[in-house]
């Protein structure tokens, strides 16, 4: 940090997100229906559970990576995507989001369309409903987007700007002094933490979790990963620790450590993530290659349908295509 001015103006710019990001927290629409029911009627099985939500984990993780793929095809950045599911789990948490639930086809068009509204709002250049339209294949017109999105800004309160995770990483970092970290080892640390963030974003399970904790620990893991010295390393943890108001003596603790080992094995499978610590801590890669160790992504929330088909970039927008699997 070059001033105790800038300091002071970044611990401030924390605080204020700590208090908003509150606002922005989703919660467990796929299953919240259905604990809600068997409390007043006895457990469901299966079969009753799936007749309620038509959609599951993997619809919400495929729409992640289409996400993805069309911020990379229009060259928008990846901190929009983290904005859109955003968007889209707080709108099916919302009474307006209850069709997306029951019908895969209107949870697509949710999901496309809070992508194309955090476009409009993040972005300098907006999308046109015409080119969701294009990219779904006449799955959707303009008009079902335009409508949609009226839908979706009443779900969400017209709440469309949460503090994402690696807006907070970059406030933290501007509260670390010079002298902990020089230009190359915080530029290190903050492509290490945003690979982990944008990993979070495509985890179901993520959603109801503080950005500020996400932030934390994938700074952690940066720093971790960068071989920072253990002095220096513990001052670093006190400092963003309590910027971002996270107890590691009480409840927090369980959570933080959970949170932080799950992306610390996800993020270190990550060709970019390696490629990044090979550089600065080779020892650390060269250990991971020479073990055999279970992917969390891997293992982490899979469903049993997809809705999206995946292809591979190119210069056509069929590169971001969406067809519906019902």
């Amino acid at each position: 940090m070059n001033s105790s001015i800038e300091s002071s103006s970044a611990m401030d710019t924390i605080v204020a997100m700590c208090r908003q990001e509150e606002k922005y927290l989703a919660g467990d629409y796929l299953f919240q229906e259905q604990v809600a029911e068997s409390t007043m009627t006895g457990p469901l099985n299966e079969q009753e559970a799936a007749t309620m939500i038509d959609i599951d984990v993997d619809c919400r993780t495929k729409m992640a990576a289409w996400c993805y793929r069309v911020v990379d095809f229009c060259q928008f950045d990846h901190e929009t995507v983290a904005i859109s599911m955003n968007i889209l789990d707080r709108f099916m948490l919302s009474t307006q989001g209850q069709a997306a639930k029951e019908d895969r086809r209107t949870y697509q068009l949710a999901a496309m369309t809070s992508l194309y509204t955090a476009v409009k709002i993040h972005e300098p250049e907006a999308m046109d409903p015409a080119l969701i339209a294009k990219i779904s294949h006449g799955t959707y017109t303009e008009q079902e987007v335009e409508d949609m999105e009226v839908q979706i800004l009443q779900g969400v309160s017209w709440r469309v700007n949460t503090p994402t995770a690696l807006s907070f990483v970059r406030e933290c970092l501007d509260l670390v002094d010079n002298q902990d970290l020089d230009e190359f080892e915080r530029e290190t640390v903050y492509h290490l933490a945003k690979v982990q963030t944008e990993l979070a974003v495509s985890e179901y399970e993520f959603m109801s979790i503080r950005p500020s904790v996400v932030a934390y620990c994938s700074l952690m893991n940066a720093l971790t990963s960068l071989g920072v010295e253990g002095c220096t390393l513990q001052q670093l943890w006190s400092t963003i620790a309590g910027a971002v108001s996270i107890g590691l003596d009480n409840t927090d603790s369980k959570l933080v450590v959970d949170v932080q080992n799950y992306l610390y094995e996800a993020y270190l499978q990550e060709p970019e993530a390696q490629n990044i610590i090979q550089t600065c801590n080779p020892q650390l890669v060269n250990g991971l290659m020479m073990t055999e160790s279970s992917s969390a992504v891997d293992n982490a929330m899979t469903g049993n349908k997809a809705i999206i088909t995946a292809t591979s970039p190119s210069s056509s927008p069929r590169s971001i295509s969406a067809t519906t699997t019902l």
